[in-house]
């Protein structure tokens, strides 16, 4: 729940407001704040035990791992996970397992759009337009 309902959601939230509604100061701190915050609980649980749910890896690793692989992104950050050594740590764990290897490596064959236009828009937030537009 942890992640589903927190570090997710405040990742995704730091992440627009940081890169594509940049005109909102107060959002994008917010949203930052809030995901410092949940690096710090991490940080913590962290240091107690090797894994997020105790001894051994679960699915809250694999869940936190596809965040936690994008912090820079979402922070804004060219070392992103230097306050937090233990997430640091459990990182590099969880990324050097093979099947991580096998994830980064979907959707690599498939030819994305690059241009962040209104069409873009559209596809990524159909919320913010009229259904018959």
């Amino acid at each position: 729940m942890f992640i589903a309902s927190g570090l997710s959601p405040f990742s995704g939230q730091a992440s627009h407001f940081a890169r594509v509604h940049t005109d909102s100061a107060y959002a994008t701190n917010r949203y930052r704040r809030e995901v410092e915050r949940h690096y710090d609980v991490l940080e913590a649980r962290l240091q107690q035990k090797p894994y997020i749910a105790g001894d051994d890896y679960t699915i809250a690793d694999m869940a936190a791992w596809g965040w936690v692989g994008r912090v820079g992104t979402v922070l804004l950050n060219d070392a992103p996970l230097a306050p937090w050594p233990n997430v640091s740590r459990w990182f590099e764990t969880v990324d050097g397992r093979p099947a991580a290897a096998r994830a980064r490596q979907v959707g690599h064959d498939v030819p994305f759009k690059t241009d962040f236009d209104a069409e873009t828009l559209k596809a990524l937030f159909p919320q913010n337009f009229p259904k018959d537009a």
